[in-house]
């Protein structure tokens, strides 16, 4: 028995939206841990930095653990990837940090925001457009999760000034590990 060119064709469009499908599932199971380290940092960094006005420089080593960190999970998680993409996966990674903290340091320095609790809103506002650009263009569940670290970081500075930074704790970096387990049932 043949099949027709239409089966065919329609068989090969089925396999192609399966493998599609695959990978994007891959790729949710594989920034799950990634994505609870981040939340914990998040617990960590804002819960000190209410309790210690110099605490928020604690959040230089905490951002670099949770890059290398990301770097080794995401190794750890593909482990088909040779050396040498790993080298440009690395650069690109580096450079990237590189990129984001210029950013928020020319922010700052521009804007010279007054309030401290803008300064601990920024960042987790650019991480929630971050993760709303990656599901726009990629991944679909970030989009959401993008949307929910935005109106809960928007919400806490303009209704909870006063426990903000506590907010962002429980609620930013909870959310962020609810994420993470949310995309490992994808």
């Amino acid at each position: 028995m043949s099949i027709s060119q239409q089966q065919a064709a329609d068989a090969l469009r089925d396999i192609d939206v399966t493998e599609s499908r695959s990978r994007e599932l891959r790729k949710y199971q594989q920034a799950s841990p990634i994505l609870f380290m981040w939340g914990v940092i998040w617990v960590i960094g804002y819960a000190a930095s209410n309790l210690d006005p110099k605490a928020p420089l604690l959040w230089i080593p905490l951002t670099l653990a949770g890059i290398v960190g990301s770097m080794l999970l995401h190794r750890r998680n593909s482990q088909n990837t040779d050396a040498a993409d790993w080298k440009v996966r690395n650069r690109r990674a580096g450079l990237s940090a590189v990129a984001l903290t210029a950013f928020c340091t020319a922010v700052y320095a521009i804007m010279q925001p007054h309030n401290p609790l803008a300064y601990a809103a920024f960042p987790a506002l650019m991480v929630a457009l971050a993760y709303v650009v990656v599901g726009i263009w990629f991944l679909p569940r970030y989009l959401l999760l993008g949307i929910a670290v935005f109106a809960l970081t928007v919400s806490g500075f303009i209704y909870l000034p006063a426990f903000f930074t506590y907010w962002m704790a429980v609620v930013g970096g909870g959310s962020l590990m609810l994420g993470s387990l949310w995309l490992r049932k994808a």
